[in-house]
């Protein structure tokens, strides 16, 4: 069952991220040994040096890491009553007024030095290192191509993922990313509530805002349902729109989120070269295990 279920991501992620035909973009793929078939991937070897790296490490680190109140602050923040929700509105404001959009901004990686860091853990015993591409939040941290809502636009305005993979390169470290997007439709729905109780009861919160709302803001031009995905009722089903899989794509489908994710981790895969073919398998075995 195990083997299965490794399997079955590998199988999503090389449908979405490597090889498959032409995209409706126009763009191409590249062509390579796996196709989204079950019978191909039954011809998957895990890499030798996956096999004998034995100890990794992987960096969970994006704009949710600004408040530092747990990695599941962008959705926690929206529900009254939690600790996050405390703080945001003690250190920030009302999520009405600032929300997950503006906490991407404040995040500015001031004092990232990657090369320290990727060193330590080289002394450590890393073989390979592993970078947050994005996370539930929608966020992007490197320089995205589909996404605007990225960390070289936004925040920081570096290409955070770009800068780990120089160094883990520099160091000798196998490369990878992470993507975790696929939540975003179901995960961001608290945006739409409100605050149940208090003096702002019933104001909405910030997540169906819309690109016309930003006029005179910081994110003027900036649409927030690039980020929040929320044009939907709470607990509708993802439309075709919205989904890069069809309903006929079998038991491992995945909700992709807006912008497209199939398009989005290819071009965190693909971007400056991140994922060498040679390490992409072991990567996705990877994931399964801290996912």
């Amino acid at each position: 069952m195990k083997i299965k279920k490794i399997l079955g991501l590998v199988l999503v992620l090389i449908s979405h991220s490597a090889f498959a035909a032409d995209e409706p973009s126009g763009e191409k793929m590249l062509e390579g040994q796996f196709k989204p078939s079950w019978e191909t991937l039954q011809q998957y070897q895990c890499p030798d040096w996956f096999r004998d790296a034995k100890f990794g490490i992987w960096a969970h680190w994006s704009a949710q890491c600004q408040p530092e109140q747990g990695d599941w602050y962008a959705k926690r923040m929206y529900i009254q009553g939690h600790g996050a929700y405390k703080y945001h509105v003690e250190h920030y404001g009302h999520p009405s007024k600032v929300g997950f959009k503006d906490i991407c901004n404040l995040w500015k990686a001031e004092e990232f030095d990657p090369e320290k860091l990727i060193g330590l853990y080289k002394r450590a015993g890393a073989k390979y290192f592993v970078a947050l591409a994005n996370h539930h939040c929608n966020f992007d941290c490197y320089d995205s191509k589909y996404q605007p809502w990225n960390s070289v636009n936004i925040g920081p305005k570096k290409d955070i993922v770009g800068m780990w993979e120089k160094a883990a390169r520099k160091n000798g470290l196998r490369f990878g990313v992470t993507v975790h997007a696929a939540r975003t439709w179901t995960w961001y729905e608290v945006t739409q509530g409100s605050d149940k109780t208090g003096p702002m009861a019933g104001v909405p919160y910030d997540g169906k805002l819309t690109k016309a709302d930003g006029k005179g803001q910081w994110w003027e031009g900036l649409d927030p349902q690039d980020l929040y995905a929320q044009n939907h009722k709470p607990g509708e089903k993802p439309d075709k729109a919205y989904c890069d899989l069809q309903p006929d794509s079998g038991p491992h489908q995945q909700v992709q989120a807006r912008p497209s994710v199939f398009r989005r981790r290819r071009d965190a895969a693909r971007t400056q070269q991140r994922c060498r073919l040679a390490d992409r398998g072991a990567l996705l075995q990877f994931q399964h295990a801290v996912a």
